[in-house]
């Protein structure tokens, strides 16, 4: 069985939340004199990565769409220019630029096709199953040996759900990704005034 491509990417975007942790940097991130990153600087990093959170998300679900309307017509019946233009005004949180033709540099076209919005879908699993951690601790060892056992050592030998069901010891659901959101609006909110 191989994997379903709106699991595939959870675990390296759970992976990424390691880089968010200043105990974990700390231990690797220093400049040429042997210095450790700053925990103000590092602090402000993850502010700014929460302040564009939400744009950012935005921007993954205008892609998608992109994604999706690119492949669900006919594709000699489409100006893909004009199909872009029509996508900007409804999904983006950016105007079109005249002149731009993100369709020729949009490199998932080619590949995900109509499934781009597998990044959030799975980041939404991600972040499920970083609860995990969350509550035990980056470092625990029973949760990461549970996460390699029945995640990345389960990984195509079932559907993603059941595995991921294993590990969570429920079905996964989108809180934690809400939740995930709607702190880094709150944080924003805090930090522009």
């Amino acid at each position: 069985m191989s994997m379903e491509r709106d699991f595939v990417e959870a675990p390296s975007q759970m992976l990424e939340e390691w880089v968010w942790d200043y105990e974990m940097v700390s231990s690797f991130a220093r400049n040429v004199d042997d210095e450790v990153l700053p925990e103000d600087l590092f602090n402000r990093m993850k502010a700014a990565r929460d302040f564009g959170m939400t744009t950012g998300t935005a921007g993954q679900t205008f892609l998608a769409a992109v994604s999706l309307n690119f492949y669900n017509r006919n594709p000699d019946e489409i100006d893909f220019l004009e199909l872009q233009k029509e996508l900007y005004a409804k999904y983006s949180v950016f105007d079109y630029v005249g002149g731009t033709y993100l369709f020729a540099n949009f490199g998932h076209l080619n590949g995900y096709s109509a499934i781009y919005y597998t990044y959030q879908w799975s980041l939404a699993i991600a972040s499920d199953m970083f609860t995990q951690f969350e509550v035990a601790g980056l470092r625990d060892k029973a949760v990461a040996k549970k996460y390699r056992n029945r995640i990345l050592g389960a990984a195509g030998s079932k559907p993603a759900a059941e595995f991921v069901e294993d590990f969570l010891g429920r079905p996964w659901t989108l809180e934690a990704y809400k939740t995930r959101l709607e702190s880094a609006v709150a944080d924003a909110a805090e930090g522009s005034e």
